[in-house]
């Protein structure tokens, strides 16, 4: 999880990355993985934390695989509706 703030006493943005179980295989859909990460998204969007702005909270990577195609990551940057202070 990285962190983004304008002022360096203050967390505005978090930049979080997922990982999860690939169920492109067991539904025999080649986009049910992208799925999981727009719900994940969609999820984050309507959270009262986070900015649901799509400009602000977004995704800013595809779906990535390790090795085995067995699991998948995929990153997310989520803007809070109140910074944390430090």
């Amino acid at each position: 999880m990285l962190f983004r703030s304008g002022d360096t006493n203050e967390i505005s943005t978090l930049t979080l990355t997922f990982r999860a179980v690939s169920l492109k295989d067991v539904s025999g859909r080649a986009d049910a993985d992208k799925g999981i990460a727009y719900s994940v998204l969609q999820e984050l969007q309507s959270s009262p934390l986070f900015d649901p702005d799509p400009e602000e909270t977004r995704t800013d990577s595809e779906v990535n695989y390790d090795e085995n195609g067995s699991t998948f990551t995929f990153r997310i940057i989520a803007k809070l509706k109140r910074p944390l202070k430090l």
